[in-house]
């Protein structure tokens, strides 16, 4: 193994090692799913100890695995699915959402043949929730949705079939869910139509035409060229995202007619610059929910001449900026919290795909690539305490092609062609007995019944010396009597 980049790209303080993590309470999931349809290797405790299993239409049985580790480390899914389509083309298994202690899948079946000779043949696809319960997880097969597919005579024509990947969002709120997908309706920008599921009434509902709420004059016309690149969940809201556009569309799904407002992101620069510098925006961008899902962050980097066209290079000077959405106020403005050169971390490399700890704002995560001549990068990961403007550990994420001799080659190989933001997953409580959101818990329950104990001694003590002077006077009474 490499033993990784130079001494002088690195803090003094920095390690390359990972930190240690006593507390496991989220995690950073990898996109690209790992099919192991081999049952003994798959059946190996160290490669997936979470299992579910599930059924497709067809009656196919198949099982998902999770193996988690904590960040810096990267948590894998695995796919067993010896009667799936063929391993060699695809994992056939897709990561969309995640929320809560949900987490949302596709799978690609093998295609169907075509009811015409002319016609190409047909990939079922199919959603599933991966729920996390009080000691296990299970899987639940989601319906089909209903799909606006266009305009005849006037009238919106609609029907069954998947949403594209990035436009679907999954919200969840104590036992119950809503999967939605928002789909803007042109040339009008000031309205779009909502596709959602709502556990509750285990139905697709199309909410058409809602209306979109703007708070500038001319920020309708942020949305000439939209297109969603990611959806997030935070508190009673889905969020769809555009990192080019520079904005975001926000939604309460769980009520029967939803209103739509869209909120400008922090972005320096020019908005709607041209399809040609969108693969470029979504490397560099990201929205976070941190502080244990209280607060919704923004985190971009950008060189310091704010060019917006076009790859880092590695004598870039950049800066990385993280504001926070204040949602006291009806206003919703973004507050900076913290900025980092490129200069203060003695980082000469671009950093790509940033991610904020679910738990800390501080702690933020990145992916350096490190080009090579074979065509097989290595990637390291990055950890950055954004307070204290300090590199805390960087570690081998993908190491080039040695990476392609062991069990990871197909993620190697694919990881060479094209990178993606991981997907931040919370975890449920048996799964972290020792966290420090049990301790928060404890505490809290500790000091309300310090409340409640304190609050008897009061009235104690309030009874007593109520008694005392119910005593008093009854003495006055009776010497005066006398």
């Amino acid at each position: 193994m490499d033993a990784g980049p130079s001494a002088m790209d690195l803090d003094a303080g920095a390690s390359t090692t990972p930190m240690a993590t006593p507390n496991l309470n989220w995690t950073m999931v990898e996109p690209f799913v790992f099919r192991v349809d081999d049952a003994d290797s798959f059946a190996d405790e160290g490669h997936a100890p979470i299992k579910a299993h599930g059924l497709t239409s067809r009656g196919d049985s198949f099982t998902v695995g999770l193996r988690i580790r904590p960040p810096p480390e990267i948590s894998r899914l695995y796919l067993h699915w010896p009667g799936g389509p063929d391993p060699k083309k695809g994992s056939s298994c897709d990561l969309v959402a995640a929320h809560g202690n949900l987490l949302l899948l596709r799978l690609t079946s093998s295609p169907l043949p075509p009811l015409k000779k002319d016609e190409s043949p047909v990939y079922p696809q199919e959603d599933f929730i991966c729920r996390a319960s009080s000691s296990s997880i299970k899987l639940e097969r989601i319906a089909t949705p209903l799909v606006l597919t266009g305009n005849k005579d006037k009238l919106r024509v609609t029907a069954q079939g998947p949403f594209p990947l990035h436009t679907v969002g999954i919200l969840c709120c104590g036992e119950d869910f809503a999967i939605a997908q928002l789909r803007l309706t042109r040339p009008n920008r000031e309205v779009a139509d909502l596709c959602v599921f709502r556990s509750s009434e285990s139905k697709w509902e199309l909410e058409q035409r809602c209306p979109i709420q703007f708070k500038g004059e001319y920020e309708s016309f942020d949305l000439d060229y939209w297109k969603t690149d990611r959806v997030l969940a935070f508190k009673t809201y889905l969020f769809w995202v555009d990192y080019c556009t520079g904005g975001m569309l926000s939604s309460e799904v769980f009520q029967a007619r939803p209103t739509i407002r869209y909120i400008r992101l922090p972005i320096v620069g020019n908005r709607n610059l041209g399809y040609e510098v969108r693969p470029f925006q979504d490397m560099y961008r990201s929205l976070c929910v941190t502080k244990d899902g209280q607060e919704l962050i923004f985190i971009d980097i950008v060189s310091e001449y704010h060019a917006s066209v076009g790859r880092l290079s590695a004598s870039t000077v950049f800066s990385i900026t993280v504001h926070a959405l204040k949602t006291d106020s009806a206003a919703l403005d973004w507050l900076k919290v913290y900025s980092v050169r490129s200069d203060d971390l003695s980082l000469f490399k671009p950093l790509t795909y940033p991610l904020v700890s679910m738990h800390e704002a501080n702690i933020a995560y990145f992916l350096m690539p490190e080009k090579v001549l074979d065509g097989i990068n290595k990637i390291w990961m990055v950890t950055i305490d954004m307070g204290a403007k300090k590199i805390m550990s960087i570690c081998p994420y993908v190491n080039g092609v040695e990476g392609l001799k062991g069990e990871d080659s197909e993620m190697v190989k694919h990881k060479s062609r094209i990178l993606q933001p991981f997907i931040p997953l919370e975890l449920p409580e048996w799964l972290y007995p020792n966290s420090s959101s049990k301790r928060v818990k404890k505490a809290t329950k500790t000091e309300s019944g310090s409340k409640a104990l304190a609050s008897k001694r009061v009235k104690k003590a309030t009874k007593t010396e109520s008694g005392s002077k119910a005593l008093a006077s009854k003495r006055v009474k009776k010497a005066t009597k006398t």
